[in-house]
């Protein structure tokens, strides 16, 4: 699977350094089943998606929703096992980072972000 870092261009700053993307249909089917866990340099890009459900996940994450011009349209932290989130209707795209590392960083919703190659 290819590889890109997650960059908060609002704030200058990396997110997360290898960010696995998922844009075909078994790689966003799959998503991050089957993990133990996310290191703070990992994520999951899932292309495109604007809904997600942690049903059979092992381990709680935070969720960045993305416009098409890659703003942080909504940020939800802290997503247990089990929940799952509506469509967020004007996210085009959703990255899924280790729990607690929106906040770690100084995300807010409203930042442009960019996806680039490593």
């Amino acid at each position: 699977m290819k590889k890109v870092q997650l960059v908060n261009v609002t704030r200058g700053l990396v997110v997360a350094s290898e960010v696995l993307v998922a844009d075909g249909i078994f790689s966003r089917m799959k998503g991050l089943l089957g993990r133990s866990g996310l290191e703070s340099s990992e994520g999951l890009w899932i292309t495109p998606c604007n809904s997600i459900h942690m049903f059979g996940m092992r381990f709680p994450i935070d969720a960045l929703f993305l416009s098409k011009e890659k703003l942080g349209v909504k940020m939800v932290g802290g997503l247990q096992v089990g929940e799952m989130l509506w469509p967020v209707w004007s996210a085009y795209s959703v990255v899924e980072l280790k729990s607690g590392r929106l906040v770690e960083t100084g995300c807010h919703e409203g930042d442009k972000f960019d996806l680039l190659p490593c």
